[in-house]
């Protein structure tokens, strides 16, 4: 999503902090653009964190439909691989 994206962590650092020292982590809403770099092979960047998401958000985005998840637009919006971490920890 263009060339500047995946720089969260390296700007934490810099201030001084560690990912693993993040405790909250807040989203107003789950598209790939917000949620893209919550994961790394399927692993918690922030592993001590704990995801907040408005739960009619979570479940429009998490429960989409088949239909949703095929449309061209909206598909690769759809970015549960990158929640479910959060939600079985």
């Amino acid at each position: 999503m263009g060339p500047t994206p995946g720089r969260l962590v390296r700007n934490i650092e810099a201030a001084g902090y560690r990912a693993d020292q993040i405790d909250d982590v807040i989203l107003t809403h789950i598209h790939a653009d917000h949620s893209g770099g919550l994961t790394t092979e399927g692993r918690r960047v922030y592993e001590n964190a704990v995801l907040h998401v408005n739960t009619r958000e979570a479940q429009s985005w998490l429960q989409a439909s088949a239909e949703a998840q095929a449309d061209a637009a909206l598909g690769p919006q759809i970015t549960q691989a990158n929640i479910d971490p959060y939600v079985d920890a």
